[in-house]
């Protein structure tokens, strides 16, 4: 039997231990009511279950859950129909606080440190289910023909570090994104260790197989985005990158990778006077847009302005057939919307979760995603 001190490697063995011995439970263990009616039912001090079989195992635990309740008071009973009806809710806040599926995707390129944090529990459905399988295509959009092939063509934004603060910085987010996530996981655990599944009560791991099935799924959707594409082009301001060496770019110097730190600009007075300077998001997202180099005549003078701190990732993905881009989104939502609801029959089935527990467990977890994404944006 394992250890009751759990850690994240145990995860993925967890999963395959189709018995009650993936770790140790011990019911009522943060509610003093629930533990002495537990006391009660193991000690024998109920006549009505003396002569049963009484524990976490199959075909024993339903006994305990009977003798347990019924050595609990209706108010006490109430309150555990409200935590699991609390706790159920959780995941359709974190539905609507994650990141979308292609968005997880995009992450998982520039940093999948980040990707795996954001996902472990909360798989954003956008407000468009399933737009790519819509009857009528709309026009437009990032999905483009190149060529006469098919590409879709993503623009990510990524820091760019001209000091070791700012490698600093982001290695102190990278850091704090992983404290987060192992905090969310950790109080999954202990939901897990106090509580049964009333459909699957010898099984201690199905409030775990939510945050597995969620790091299985970003799995799948990576491999599955090279698997669909006949090549992924990837470039930085214009210069060629290994797709695999993104991850790597913001935590180095790239300001001798880039060249010159300046852009020459052709520029004109405004209606005050004053030079109209391209602004750092046309540095960053339109740098072709005002260069002097493409400017036909007119007047003004040619300046130097210094890059902003962030750099254009394009990533240009060649489909093998125009149709293979919506229905690879479409698996991934549908997927998505499978793993959500896994996750709510399971914690709307849970029993001995008090309805203060689940308040705090529902809490801790929407505020801890909630976290994640803020502080991602720092750096």
């Amino acid at each position: 039997m394992f250890s009751r001190h759990f850690t994240p490697f145990k995860l993925p063995a967890l999963i395959f231990i189709p018995s009650a011995a993936a770790f140790k439970r011990s019911i009522g263990a943060k509610d003093p009511r629930i533990k002495l009616g537990v006391d009660i039912c193991f000690s024998g001090g109920d006549p009505n279950f003396s002569n049963l079989t009484l524990g976490y195992e199959g075909g024993a635990c339903p006994n305990l859950i009977n003798c347990v309740m019924d050595n609990l008071a209706a108010a006490d009973q109430a309150g555990l129909s409200a935590g699991a009806s609390i706790a159920a809710m959780l995941p359709t806040i974190l539905a609507l606080t994650g990141s979308s599926p292609v968005e997880l995707i995009q992450l998982g390129l520039t940093s999948p440190l980040r990707a795996v944090a954001t996902c472990m529990f909360g798989i954003g459905l956008p407000s468009r289910l399933f737009g790519q399988l819509r009857t009528h295509s709309e026009q437009g959009g990032s999905a483009l023909s190149d060529d006469g092939e098919w590409v879709q063509v993503w623009n990510l934004p990524i820091p760019r570090n001209v000091s070791a603060a700012q490698v600093a910085l982001r290695l102190a987010v990278d850091f704090a994104v992983a404290m987060l996530a192992g905090f969310m996981l950790w109080r999954n655990y202990v939901v897990c260790s106090i509580t049964m599944v009333t459909f699957r009560c010898e099984y201690s791991w199905l409030l775990l197989a939510w945050p597995a099935a969620c790091l299985m799924w970003l799995v799948m959707g990576m491999g599955g985005l090279h698997a669909l594409s006949e090549d992924i082009d990837t470039d930085i301001d214009g210069e060629p990158v290994a797709w695999y060496t993104i991850p790597r770019l913001p935590y180095i110097y790239r300001k001798s990778e880039l060249g010159n730190a300046e852009r020459k600009y052709l520029v004109e007075e405004d209606g005050d006077g004053r030079p109209d300077i391209p602004t750092e998001y046309e540095r960053t997202f339109e740098p072709n847009r005002r260069p002097a180099s493409r400017m036909e005549g007119g007047h003004g003078q040619e300046i130097g302005v210094r890059e902003g701190r962030m750099s254009l990732l394009t990533v240009r993905i060649r489909t093998r057939h125009p149709a293979m881009w919506g229905w690879y989104e479409a698996t991934l939502e549908t997927i998505a919307v499978g793993i959500y609801l896994y996750a709510t029959i399971v914690l709307g089935s849970i029993l001995f979760l008090t309805g203060q527990q689940g308040i705090e467990y529902t809490v801790s977890m929407v505020l801890s995603l909630s976290a994640i994404r803020i502080v991602v944006l720092i750096a």
